[in-house]
Order: C-alpha cells, then sequence, then structure tokens
C-alpha cells in the first residue's frame, strides 16, 4: 500500500476510534516488521524464557493507558515444527499468569482467546489475547486490565499488521 494512503487508512480509524486523551493512538514498526497501533508510548524489553524446555528470546513491548495495558510480544523459534507447541505454551502461560490452571483443551488457530482471572494483587483481571505465526516467527498480542472496553481493544487487535 502506498503509504500516503496508509496514513489516511490510520487517520480515518483514529477518528473512528474516538481519539481522547486517554487513548493517543501511534503507529509502531517492531524490528521484526510487524505493525502495530499503540494507545500510548510503548516500552520494549527483551527477555530470555524457556518455552517447551528450549531458551528463546521474546521481544515485548507495551504500555498501559485507562487502566489497559497493550502488549506486543514476539518470539523467533529454531525450527518450523515447534511452532505450534510454542503456541500452546504462550496460551497456557497466559492462563497461569492469570491464576488459572493451563488449558487441557488446545486452543488452535488464531482466535482470541479471553480469560478471566486475577492480577498479582488479587483483583478482578480480563486479558484478551491472540497468537498467532509467520513461518517460525510466533507474536502474542495481548490486551489485559479490570474491564475491557470494546472500541479500544478491537482497533488494537485490528491495526496488527504481520511483517510481509
Amino acid at each position: 500500500m502506498h503509504p500516503a494512503g496508509r496514513s489516511v487508512i490510520v487517520a480515518a480509524l483514529l477518528i473512528v476510534a474516538g481519539c481522547s486523551p486517554t487513548f493517543d493512538w501511534r503507529e509502531v514498526q517492531s524490528a521484526n516488521g510487524l505493525v502495530s497501533l499503540f494507545p500510548c508510548r510503548p516500552q520494549t524489553h527483551s527477555r530470555r524464557l524457556l518455552l517447551g524446555g528450549e531458551p528463546v528470546t521474546m521481544e515485548l513491548s507495551s504500555c498501559t493507558a485507562g487502566e489497559l495495558t497493550f502488549a506486543v510480544g514476539y518470539l523467533e523459534v529454531d525450527e518450523a515444527t515447534r511452532v505450534e507447541a510454542v503456541k500452546q505454551v504462550l496460551r497456557n502461560a497466559l492462563r497461569v499468569n492469570m491464576s488459572l490452571p493451563a488449558s487441557t483443551t488446545p486452543l488452535a488457530g488464531e482466535a482470541a482467546q479471553t480469560v478471566d482471572g486475577t492480577g498479582p494483587d488479587g483483583k478482578p483481571l480480563r486479558a484478551q489475547s491472540r497468537i498467532f505465526s509467520n513461518s517460525t516467527s510466533v507474536f502474542q498480542v495481548t490486551v489485559f486490565g479490570p474491564q475491557l472496553k470494546a472500541e479500544p481493544v478491537d482497533f488494537f487487535f485490528s491495526s496488527i499488521k504481520p511483517p510481509a
């Protein structure tokens, strides 16, 4: 898409999303080429994790606006055959982080997963997450907060553009 056309679409989406002082949307491109719109200036951190017994580095960009935290995580797996297993580990990790048991039923595909649980402070917390892959790249896009407001959550998820 021509850059001018993309700017017009972004501007239109911002108007539709109801720009407010709470949500100051901005386009962010991660080092791996994924493009997203964040409602605030994200901070990016890298972290070494063990996923399925294998060490991986996950890059996570996140910010908080209006009681909601918006996050985009990315990691690269060494073999395409491990992608589905890594996606399942990430799905289960979300449940465990929300003080829930890991899912015994694999959640396949790219559908959003909504989880109700509790945060580290013991207060109710709801998260919506989408995990998808592009070759050996695995992405986790998540929004969480005490209550998820449909408009900013839907806008955030719809803004995600995987690398070409």
